[in-house]
Parts: structure tokens; sequence; C-alpha cells
């Protein structure tokens, strides 16, 4: 059911028509039709998918059946945010979770790297660093020292 509500909230036509409901209130398919300038024909496709997914209820009048009214009904909605706000809810965790991993407090930035891929980095780290150090012992050249064979 999910599948089917998300794919009819997809449709950029279907959108209005929940648009053109929420702020009209209950209206005819022949009156969304020309309001959002879309044949009756694919109008009544529309509505049909929209009833079929939980997101319309059409009413039909009493005396006349012919003439049917659509209103948008709040469960389907309320379906598709109770998903997208467990959805959320639960990207927050892993963000959380990564959060924590990834952050490292600064008492133990101080300490020993804790797994032995780290520990190398910082061996080699410390290395490279050592032996690009200019020291105080400088070579000189004897220029004489190739002249002579």
């Amino acid at each position: 059911m999910r599948q089917m509500l998300f794919d009819a909230l997809a449709d950029p036509t279907r959108q209005r028509v929940l648009e053109q409901l929420a702020r009209g209130g209950p209206q005819r398919a022949g009156e969304l039709s020309k309001a959002l300038g879309v044949s009756p024909p694919v109008m009544s496709r529309h509505l049909k998918l929209l009833v079929t997914a939980g997101l319309l209820q059409d009413e039909r009048v009493q005396d006349d059946a012919r003439m049917r009214f659509f209103r948008l009904q709040p469960e389907g909605i309320a379906a598709a945010q109770a998903f997208l706000d467990q959805l959320q809810m639960d990207w927050r965790q892993q963000l959380r979770s990564f959060k924590a991993h990834v952050e490292v407090p600064s008492s133990a930035a101080t300490t020993a790297p804790t797994s032995k891929r780290a520990a190398k980095a910082a061996t080699t780290a410390k290395k490279t660093k050592a032996s690009k150090t200019p020291t105080s012992t400088t070579k000189t050249t004897n220029p004489t020292k190739g002249a002579e064979r």
C-alpha cells in the first residue's frame, strides 16, 4: 500500500489535484479538470489512482448518482507522514551513531592509537617528520677531491 501511496504522490498532476482540494475543499471531477487544465478522461484516471491509494474519498450525491465529489482523505496523508517521520528518526539515530564514532574526545586524542593501522600510521608520520628535520651537521664537499686521477 505504501508503494502505491508514494507512486500516486510522485505525479505532478496528482500533486496539483491534492493541492487544489486542500485549498478549495471537496470538488467534482469536472471542476478539478477545468481548474487544472486536464481533459476529463485523464482527470478520471488520476482521481481513480488517488482514491485507490487512499489519498482521496469520492462521495456520491444521494439525489444524483452520477455526481461525485472528491475530498482529501486525512488517513492517507497521515500514513505518508508517519512513514517519513519514522525514516527521519532512523536517519537521525544513524547520524548520531556516526558522529559518536567519528568524534574523538580530546583526552583520547593524546593517548596511544587504538588500532594497529593507526599505530603504524603514527609511527610512519613521526619517522617522516624526523627525517625532514634539518640537523646541525652539514656536509661539505671538497672541490679538489674529484679533480685528481
